[in-house]
């Protein structure tokens, strides 16, 4: 599970949070709400594309997603299928 474009500076955050962790599904990560991603579209690039500077956080929030599928890919290839 992904939370996408949230703030967890917003009273409805908790609870989503608590809800996914209910689910009993891999809650890998939330990718917040921000400026940098109307800022890359408007470049047109990624966000890893944009200086580590301006782009810092929200790259953070997409690594749990990037060894997730690192993870299923490696288990594929290697055939331990989950």
């Amino acid at each position: 599970m992904v939370a996408n474009r949230v703030r967890s500076s917003m009273p409805v955050y908790q609870p989503l949070e608590r809800f996914l962790n209910s689910l009993g599904l891999p809650f890998l990560t939330r990718i917040s709400d921000s400026d940098v991603y109307v800022k890359a579209a408007e470049s047109g690039i990624g966000i890893f594309e944009m200086a580590s500077s301006a782009a810092a956080a929200e790259c953070s929030e997409f690594m749990p997603i990037v060894d997730w599928v690192g993870r299923q890919r490696d288990s594929v290839v290697s055939g331990t299928e989950r």
